[in-house]
């Protein structure tokens, strides 16, 4: 009885191996079972690499070297693959750039004077394009990933590689990301987001986005997605912009009439300063004030058109702008960084704030227009004349300017004003003040004098703050309650130094002014002696494209800024088609000045189809017929020729540091350079070819990547959930990090850096998971099969990433409210950065425990 048990329970091992096994063959590779000859019993062989073995990349007998050496030629290879999908995103992210820069003229109603003017505006609107396509470009390697997975897999078990990507990436952009970019910014300055509400309403469909997986995977249909999911999964992305559309608009103000959403920006008052070409210039506002409340850039009206003006909208980067500039400098291009994104610096002429300041003075900027969009219809509006003042120390006195504007200026108000320390202390640097401002009937301005203590020790700027409080009055609003002015110190010579490394001008411009500054003390008259030189690779030649210019720069005691001014020679430069660059320096100072760090000032002539930043119109086509002279004919092939001469040849800077190192980088990426050349130039037919071709490039990169990707994560033995939140969604992840980055350093506001995490998150769920499901779903519908999709760990992973997601956002709330969401002390910048380190780190880990079940969770209510 016992041995026909025995028996009995051998032949049902027998059954379960061989129902659960294959069979082993010459064919088969894995862990199989093996029939000997009878009363042998059965063999089960088991190869725990054998899954390391299937990939079509793999060269016969590759696979059978040393573990080791495998890791090592699968993670160079995988490393050098990101730098192929870095290059083709590179020029799809140009062509996306292009394209929602595009341009078309309206003819609109002055806000102020009622005059219909005509106004050139994007196509695209901000919002809109944040969204879609620029989301879809910093998004495209972890969209195209999983899409390419599904694809290959079809009629076999689906992969989770891409799945738990989009997963990792959204973790390390919403997680990491912040902290960097607010570990990159100098302690004290902030960057606060302008398009907050946007912010929010992205952020809430992300959430979204990760419990709509969740409920797809383990409530709807657990293990299995339908073709109706996938279809809703791909319409959320759509109704997600327009949800974020809506509220940029403010569309449910629309019927109260309080939505003002200026159609152009505007300077008040122009003055009447014709220039070249009938062009008339708006003057700048008077030294140490600022703009008119509601206005935030000048408006340049052109009078070649009788009867109506043209407004050039005020130009703002995007993120795919600065991932432009980190690829280029990955690949070698040291030069592109300092010519592109240095010459469009926050700090313009005439403003009267140093660069430390500029984070704070954004942030104070965007709390003054939340309040006055959040004022009442009609109300007046109290605030200072200017976001910041700057006093010479030798002035003696300070004058603060108090204003009100809009609703009713005839009904009186009065509001208490008093000083507060800073850096500056009250009896040694300045003389305390307090009391109250009363405004008449029809009064619009107060002046608040303060006393400056003129001293001759040598010492650093120093800043006091004028606030305003216990405002009383009918129907008025107070917009700004404090605003800093700061004491220059003007007890020394000083040190003079260019206001800008880099200085950007057009193939047509006649001259170029560059401004000199004084920095760090004004005292008695200095000279400086500036030069022109031609630069280097397509160097721009004195007399060709520029007259040689040398002389003496002076500046009298007290003052601050003076002007350099060199011209350009546009004949020579007529017929070129790429950047030209020449140099201005500084040298021998005397009068006890000091050369600071920018001694050189780097002047490069654009041509007009190489500027990046110049915004294409789509009427260009009929505006040149009314021209004198017709735009010339777009040349294809010497564009071509153009592109494979900038992938062979190095762009390298002259004088630069790190020359052997941008070579090195320019070496190992010039395979992918050549390849990434035969996409249609970016200035052909308005890019829309540049999209199409290098979006197949990329997938070919892409499919690479994923075997690749496979094969190293089963040598480490890493589950491919774990190899995609971690490995790959990390390698994707860097070009954007480095662009948050130079964005956070460059740009004024924080929506460059961070304001598109949250689009891009929901991106890659909406389309990154729908186009893949309405693939899968489908093929396997046509068969009559169910499309399987593991349920394993992303679920768990979505739930980790929700909580980590609150966490984070809590500590945005906070931030937000101390000044802006980037920045501020040096402490403070260090704990985010630690914090954002920490949630990434857990993140990680607790997906790898789970992933290798060292616990077990009831995240799809398992028991």
């Amino acid at each position: 009885m016992a041995v026909a048990n025995g028996k009995q329970a051998f032949q049902n091992v027998v059954d379960v191996v061989k129902d659960e096994l294959n069979e082993c063959t010459e064919f088969f590779s894995g862990t199989c079972w093996e029939s000997p000859p009878p009363g042998r019993g059965y063999i089960i062989w088991d190869d725990d690499r054998a899954d390391c073995h299937d990939s079509v990349i793999l060269v016969p007998g590759f696979n059978l070297m040393h573990r080791g050496v495998l890791i090592v030629c699968y993670a160079l290879f995988f490393i050098w693959l990101f730098f192929g999908i870095a290059i083709c995103s590179d020029i799809f992210s140009e062509s996306i750039e292009n394209i929602t820069s595009l341009t078309h003229k309206v003819v609109r109603k002055h806000p102020r004077t009622g005059e219909k003017v005509v106004v050139e505006e994007k196509v695209w609107n901000w919002v809109v394009a944040n969204i879609s396509l620029m989301a879809f470009g910093t998004s495209a390697p972890e969209i195209l990933l999983s899409i390419v997975e599904t694809l290959t897999q079809l009629g076999s078990k689906g992969g989770e590689l891409g799945a738990s990507t989009i997963v990792g990436s959204a973790a390390y952009n919403y997680f990491l990301i912040p902290g960097i970019c607010s570990a990159a910014l100098p302690a004290g300055h902030f960057r606060k987001l302008e398009h907050v509400y946007v912010f929010i309403c992205t952020a809430l469909w992300s959430v979204w986005a990760y419990v709509w997986v969740f409920l797809v995977l383990s409530v709807i249909s657990p293990g299995e997605v339908e073709v109706w999911e996938g279809f809703v999964t791909l319409a959320f992305f759509p109704l997600m912009v327009l949800t974020a559309y809506a509220v940029d608009k403010k569309f449910w103000l629309w019927s109260s009439g309080q939505a003002s959403i200026p159609p152009f920006d505007l300077e008040e008052n122009p003055e009447e300063d014709t220039g070249a070409g009938g062009q008339q210039i708006g003057k700048g506002y008077e030294k140490g004030r600022a703009p008119p409340a509601g206005a935030s850039c000048t408006l340049r009206t052109f009078s070649s058109t009788p009867g109506s003006s043209i407004a050039h909208p005020k130009q703002k980067h995007s993120i795919l702008y600065y991932r432009m500039l980190t690829v280029r400098h990955l690949a070698g291009e040291s030069k592109t960084p300092e010519m592109l994104a240095l010459s469009h610096n926050p700090l313009k002429e005439g403003t009267e704030f140093h660069d430390h300041e500029v984070g704070t003075l954004s942030g104070r900027f965007v709390d003054r227009v939340q309040k006055e969009q959040a004022a009442p219809t009609g109300a007046s509006k109290l605030g200072f004349s200017s976001m910041h003042y700057s006093v010479l120390e030798a002035s003696g006195v300070a004058r603060v300017v108090v204003r009100r504007y809009d609703g009713d200026l005839d009904m009186p108000l009065s509001v208490s004003y008093a000083t507060k320390d800073g850096t500056a202390v009250a009896g040694i640097d300045y003389k305390p003040v307090q009391g109250e401002l009363k405004f008449g009937p029809g009064e619009v301005s107060k002046e608040i004098e303060v006393s400056i203590i003129d001293d001759d020790m040598t010492e650093p700027d120093v800043t006091f703050n004028v606030m305003l409080s216990d405002l009383k009055g009918v129907g008025v609003v107070l917009v700004q309650d404090m605003v800093p002015v700061t004491i220059v110190d003007d007890d020394e010579g000083g040190m003079l130094m260019f206001e800008l490394p880099t200085k950007e001008v057009g193939m047509d411009d006649t001259f170029v002014d560059l401004n000199v500054v004084r920095r760090n003390g004004t005292d008695g008259r200095v000279t400086v002696e500036y030069s022109t030189s031609d630069g280097t690779g397509p160097a721009a030649i004195a007399g060709k494209h520029y007259k040689e210019t040398k002389g003496t720069l002076v500046f009298e005691s007290g003052e601050d800024r003076t002007k350099v001014r060199i011209p350009l020679l546009a004949a020579g430069a007529n017929g070129e088609d790429k950047m030209l660059v020449f140099k201005v320096a500084l040298s021998n100072p005397l009068g006890g000045a000091v050369l600071g760090k920018r001694q050189i000032c780097r002047i490069i002539i654009v041509p007009e189809k190489k500027g990046l930043q110049k915004s294409k119109s789509m009427d260009s086509d009929k505006s040149s017929k009314d021209g004198d002279e017709d735009e010339e004919e777009f040349n294809l092939w010497e564009a071509y020729k153009e592109q494979y001469r900038e992938a062979i040849m190095p762009e390298l800077e002259d004088g630069a540091d790190n020359v052997w190192f941008d070579m090195l980088l320019h070496y190992i990426s010039i395979t992918w350079k050549l390849i990434c050349a035969i996409i249609p130039p970016a200035d052909y037919a308005q890019s829309y070819p540049t999209f199409v071709g290098s979006l197949v490039v990329l997938v070919g990169i892409i499919y690479l990547t994923k075997e690749v990707a496979n094969v190293l994560g089963c040598e480490l033995t890493l589950s491919p959930v774990m190899t995609g939140v971690s490995l790959v969604a990390l390698g994707t992840s860097l070009p954007d990090t480095f662009a948050s980055r130079m964005a956070a350093i460059h740009d004024d506001t924080a929506d460059a850096a961070i304001g598109n995490i949250t689009g891009s998150n929901s991106t890659n769920v909406f389309l990154g998971l729908g186009l893949p499901w309405i693939i899968g779903a489908g093929y396997y519908y046509g068969r009559g099969e169910k499309f399987l999709v593991s349920e394993g760990d992303l679920g768990f992973t979505l739930v980790l990433w929700c909580a980590g997601f609150g966490a984070m956002s809590i500590v945005f709330a906070i931030r937000r409210a101390r000044g802006g969401e980037l920045g501020g002390s040096l402490k403070a910048q260090r704990i985010l950065l630690a914090w954002s380190i920490f949630l990434w780190l857990f993140f990680l880990v607790l997906s790898g425990v789970h992933s290798y079940s060292h616990f077990d969770s009831d995240v799809y209510g398992e028991e």
